[in-house]
């Protein structure tokens, strides 16, 4: 499954760089999408950092070679509490008051810590 991501994270990084470097978003049906002078953004948070290398993108985005875990869950749920990445808000935006990185540390920690017999679930919920 690692493998997976970290080949769609290469193909969505060499989209991205493409976009940025052309001044153009091509291909893409989803509106969403939008170049700025940082680099490429998606909604409001900001997909393709101006500059970035891909191995540079792999590491804020979970897929480098010390991420054991592909993971990219916004909240944990645990008997110690809620832990989150920010806060989520109205319509997916959300205050994510801690950077990328740390969150994906955060979370590979977690994996690596959870007990071999524990379950995990994965709830997306929305009303």
């Amino acid at each position: 499954m690692k493998e997976l991501a970290v080949a769609e994270g290469k193909a969505r990084y060499a989209c991205y760089k493409t976009w940025f470097e052309q001044g153009e978003i091509t291909d893409c049906d989803y509106p969403l999408y939008h170049i700025t002078e940082e680099g490429v953004r998606d909604w409001d948070e900001l997909v393709y950092v101006k500059g970035e290398t891909l191995d540079e993108y792999l590491t804020r985005t979970g897929l480098s070679a010390m991420d054991s875990y592909r993971c990219s869950f916004y909240s944990v749920l645990t008997e110690d509490g809620w832990a989150s990445r920010g806060e989520m808000g109205w319509f997916g935006i959300s205050d994510d008051n801690m950077e990328e990185r740390e969150w994906h540390d955060q979370l590979q920690m977690f994996l690596k810590n959870a007990p071999d017999e524990a379950m995990l679930l994965s709830v997306d919920c929305h009303t």
